[in-house]
């Protein structure tokens, strides 16, 4: 029937994603993306906000773009005050 359909590809939509952010998780360690699988968990903000995001992000979701955007002012000041502002965790490629 079309609901076991649906069921069954909700379960191997599942088990995929899982096994996705496993290997995610072992190419990026420190983010956690075995435990939130992803989701914008408190524990996954906080590794955002502590390693920068990694090439996995989607820089185009709002949390993630606004946080850009502060780190980038964050580092203009420096850079405007002679701090360099090269460097540092997660400049926006692989971080981790």
């Amino acid at each position: 029937s079309k609901c076991s359909n649906i069921a069954a590809a909700s379960i191997v939509a599942k088990v995929l994603r899982d096994r996705l952010m496993r290997d995610i998780d072992a190419r990026f360690p420190g983010y956690g993306f075995d435990r939130h699988k992803g989701y914008g968990t408190a524990e996954h903000m906080a590794k955002i906000e502590e390693l920068g995001p990694c090439s996995e992000h989607r820089l185009s979701f709002a949390p993630m773009r606004h946080q850009r955007e502060a780190h980038e002012a964050a580092r203009r000041a420096l850079a405007a005050k002679g701090g360099g502002g090269a460097g540092g965790a997660g400049g926006g490629g692989e971080g981790g």
